[in-house]
C-alpha cells in the first residue's frame, strides 16, 4: 500500500501550484465534474481503498478557541459506490460508515464557514485549492459526507465537505458539531483522501 504523502509534503506541492499565474494556467480536467451527470459517469472510479489524513484545525466551545492538532497518523477507509452515486466510506473503527452524496449548493468558502463558528481559516483554503485547479469549486465534483458517532456519552455529528481534486485526491473541511456537558462545539480541521 503507498505511503500518504505527508503533510509538508502535500502542502508544499500545493503551494508551488498556487504561486504559478492563474491566468497562464488552463483548467484542471477536474473542472469539467461540476454536474450530477459528469459525476455519475465517474463516480465508480472513486471506489476502492483511500487513506485519509485530518490535518490540524480549531474546537470552538464556551467561547474559546483550542488549536485541534493532526491526528499524527493515517487511516485507511474502504470506499463503495451506490448506483445512486454515493459513496459509502467505512472504517473498522467506525461507529457508522460516512455518506458522501453530491453536493449542490453554492461556491463553498471555508474560510467564511469557519468563521462563523469563531475559528480561524483552514491551513488550505478553498480559495487556495481554486487557485491551483484553476476554476471555481463549483465547477469541480465535491461531495457532502455526513455521519454520526458517541464518545464518551456525547453524539458528535460529522460533516465532511470534500472537493474532487483528481481522481487520486479529494481535499476539504471536517465539521464536528455537538454539545458536551451543556457546552455547545464545534470543531474544524482540514482532511485530505490519497491512494
Amino acid at each position: 500500500m503507498p505511503r500518504p504523502l505527508p503533510r509538508p509534503v502535500l502542502c508544499a506541492a500545493l503551494f508551488a501550484l498556487c504561486a504559478l499565474p492563474a491566468a497562464a494556467q488552463d483548467p484542471d480536467p477536474a473542472c469539467d465534474l461540476g454536474t450530477p451527470e459528469a459525476w455519475s459517469a465517474v463516480a465508480d472510479h472513486y471506489e476502492g481503498f483511500w487513506i485519509i489524513e485530518h490535518q490540524s484545525g480549531f474546537v470552538a466551545a464556551g467561547g474559546m478557541v483550542f488549536p485541534f492538532p493532526p491526528a499524527g497518523d493515517s487511516d485507511v477507509l474502504g470506499i463503495d459506490y451506490r448506483p445512486d452515486g454515493s459513496l459509502i466510506a467505512t472504517h473498522p473503527e467506525a461507529q457508522q460508515p460516512l455518506t458522501m452524496r453530491w453536493a449542490d449548493e453554492p461556491v463553498w468558502h471555508f474560510e467564511a464557514e469557519a468563521a462563523e463558528d469563531g475559528i480561524p481559516a483552514p491551513m488550505l483554503s478553498s480559495q487556495d485549492i481554486e487557485l491551483v485547479m484553476g476554476c471555481p469549486n463549483d465547477r469541480m465534483a465535491r461531495l457532502i459526507g455526513t455521519s454520526t458517532a458517541v464518545i464518551d456519552g456525547v453524539q458528535m455529528d460529522f460533516t465532511y465537505r470534500l472537493m474532487v481534486v483528481s481522481g487520486d485526491l479529494m481535499y476539504g473541511i471536517m465539521h464536528v458539531g455537538g454539545i458536551a456537558r451543556g457546552t455547545e462545539f464545534n470543531a474544524w480541521r482540514t482532511v485530505a483522501l490519497s491512494r
